[in-house]
């Protein structure tokens, strides 16, 4: 995760930039309003945490479309991520 401050849209909103998803598509990285960055960060770092690594590109991308996605979608996933690394924890403990 490499995200770096534009400013503010022409929509009176905050803009991102993840520079790890630069592409032909989006330059200077994938471009992320404030909200959808501060569903974005938690989600990836819940990942990292539960993969044990930096997640690859493909990843980010997958997680920045879903944290274009309404709060409670996000939730969810993010909710689903951390059980299987808590059912993960248990099953290699024993």
């Amino acid at each position: 995760m490499n995200l770096k401050y534009i400013g503010v849209n022409n929509r009176g909103r905050a803009e991102w930039a993840e520079l790890d998803l630069a592409d032909n598509l989006w330059p200077e990285g994938r471009i992320m309003e404030e909200w959808e960055v501060r569903q974005y960060r938690p989600i990836v770092e819940k990942t990292e945490k539960a993969l044990g690594r930096t997640l690859e590109r493909a990843e980010l991308s997958i997680l920045a479309w879903l944290s274009g996605m309404d709060n409670s979608t996000v939730k969810a996933v993010s909710s689903l991520i951390g059980a299987a690394y808590e059912n993960g924890k248990k099953e290699g403990s024993t």
